[in-house]
């Protein structure tokens, strides 16, 4: 039986997780048909996003074996296993990236909205 501890972390992931949604509903008043539009988008984005995280799970569980449970960061530990230091490397550029794109794009949609996304 898991800690009240680890349920509760996981319950933070999956907020963070799934917080997205909220961010498409919020534009939603741009699309022509949004009664049809965001809930197919939302269905769609669940879905793939299931998927990717199913299939990481798995190829980690697949790279590092018993190893998992102990890693620190899955994910790199898993790059770097498959790809060598290329791996860590790639991963470190593309977080910087996606959190600078993320943040251009969070200036950028709040003096259209109104809606502080944080």
């Amino acid at each position: 039986m898991p800690s009240v501890g680890s349920i509760g972390q996981g319950a933070v992931l999956l907020l963070f997780a799934f917080m997205g949604i909220e961010g498409g509903l919020n534009t939603s008043g741009e699309v022509i048909n949004p009664a049809r539009t965001v809930p197919r988008a939302i269905a769609m984005t669940l879905t793939l996003v299931a998927i990717l995280y199913i299939s990481l799970q798995f190829v980690a569980q697949g790279v590092l074996g018993p190893d998992l449970a102990i890693a620190k960061a899955p994910l790199v530990a898993t790059a770097t296993a498959v790809f060598g230091s290329w791996g860590t490397r790639f991963l470190g550029a593309l977080r910087f990236y996606l959190r600078r794109a993320i943040s251009r794009r969070t200036c950028v949609a709040i003096p259209r909205s109104f809606v502080c996304p944080c």
